[in-house]
């Protein structure tokens, strides 16, 4: 009976095992059933709220326009050494790039001891050349005064030569030969005269009859003279001939000659004397061009010794080299050249003097956004370097043609009442422009 009665309570807790199981399984199938159905509509709403912010990030993202730039300075000086004569550009100090400088500051110094030494031995060179161009300046005074003399001088050679020849020719040589003529005629007059007298005394000797001594003595003597006579007029009439036939003729062929060559040399002389005054002249100008000419290059190089020290023109900021669309590209390069030892260019850009305060923004505009931006389109400017910075802007200017394939230049206005301590002139920034829905 009471084995009865334990099977019939273990068939009872069997059933009510049973009850309490199978609403459990029921609850456990159905949970599992609905669980993909959850986990489905979970996707689906993220899907949905990705989805929103998706479009609500494309819609932030079609209100603001975006552009990249760089801060530039409105006041900018170039450093650019000009020289005219000088070509050795040697650095011996340069301030380094990023310097904050003062007006007058030296920023540069180029070597100088070539130059000094040019200079000096320029000056020395000067000093001699004024000396002998004051000396060839008093010639040509000396010259330009004396020469109306010397011409004088020639034409009265020439005249006197002429009135000399017509004079030789119509009194001296018909003179010349006359006179030739009377010696031979006066020698044989004596010789008459002699053999006269000789005759005289021979006929007044022979009437005598009886001849003395004295008598023969001068009788002796005056056939000596009669003899002697005759061989003076042999002589003569040998000289004259002589005279007339050959010393006369040479003379006047000498005389005609000499006179001749005396006229060339005075219309020589006439035309040298200008000729030489036109070359004296000719040559003082030239020692005077030379003279200015080196003058010239001597002040050329004080100018230039002057250049190579270069001092500040205003204050501000030493950078290197020159800004394209305010980017400095050349600081590598000059860097090494601002070097002590190294070698600048002349006629380029070697630094440029920047002053911080005055600054603005250049972007670059895509083409296909040229439709989105206006001239006095406001917005505001974040540089790369300070992202919590936002400084107010507004567009100053857009390029009519493009700086480059596809891509136009903006001008952008920053509007702030002092400039950031840190930001300068060639940093990167964005300009910001919340653009308005069209409907």
């Amino acid at each position: 009976m009471v084995r009865n009665w334990c099977l019939n309570v273990l068939t009872i807790f069997a059933v009510l095992m049973a009850v309490s199981v199978l609403p459990a399984q029921e609850k456990d199938e159905a949970q599992k059933k609905e669980k993909p159905a959850a986990e489905s509509n979970e996707k689906d709403a993220k899907s949905e709220e990705k989805e929103d912010k998706t479009e609500e990030k494309k819609k932030d993202e079609k209100k603001e326009l975006k552009l990249s730039g760089v801060f530039v300075s409105e006041d900018v000086t170039e450093i650019i050494l000009r020289p005219e004569a000088w070509s050795s550009l040697k650095v011996k100090e340069a301030a380094a790039h990023g310097t904050k400088v003062g007006p007058e500051d030296v920023i540069l110094q180029l070597e100088t001891e070539d130059i000094d030494r040019k200079i000096e031995d320029l000056r020395r060179s000067q000093y001699a050349a004024g000396l002998s161009l004051k000396l060839a300046q008093e010639e040509m005074e000396f010259a330009e005064k004396t020469f109306p003399m010397d011409r004088k001088i020639a034409e009265r050679t020439l005249e006197h030569a002429k009135e000399d020849l017509e004079y030789y020719l119509t009194v001296t040589l018909p003179n010349s030969k006359e006179s030739a003529e009377r010696s031979l005629q006066n020698t044989k007059y004596r010789l008459e005269y002699t053999q006269e007298e000789l005759d005289q005394l021979q006929k007044m000797y022979k009437e005598d009859d009886i001849t003395e001594e004295t008598e023969e003595i001068i009788l002796l003597r005056a056939k000596r003279d009669v003899e002697e006579m005759k061989q003076f007029v042999e002589r003569a009439e040998e000289r004259t001939k002589r005279t007339l036939n050959v010393d006369i003729p040479r003379q006047k062929v000498q005389t005609e000659e000499n006179t001749e060559k005396t006229i060339l040399q005075a219309e020589k002389d006439l035309v040298s004397q200008e000729i030489n005054l036109r070359r004296k002249q000719h040559d003082l100008d030239q020692q005077q061009i030379a003279f200015d000419r080196t003058q010239e290059q001597l002040e050329e190089l004080v100018k230039d010794r002057n250049l190579l020290t270069v001092t500040a023109p205003i204050g501000g900021l030493v950078y290197y080299g020159q800004a394209t669309r305010g980017k400095w590209s050349q600081v590598a390069t000059l860097d090494k050249a601002l070097r002590p030892g190294g070698s600048v260019n002349p006629n380029q850009v070697i630094m440029s003097i920047v002053n911080p305060g005055p600054m603005s923004l250049l972007v670059d505009v895509p083409e296909d956004k040229l439709k989105d931006l206006s001239v006095g389109q406001e917005g505001h400017v974040v540089p790369k370097a300070f992202p919590d910075l936002k400084i107010p802007a507004k567009v100053e200017s857009i390029s009519l043609v493009p700086i480059s394939p596809g891509t136009f230049d903006g001008q952008v206005k920053l509007m702030f009442d002092q400039r950031p301590e840190r930001l300068v002139p060639g940093m990167a920034a964005e300009f910001v422009i919340e653009l308005k829905d069209k409907e």
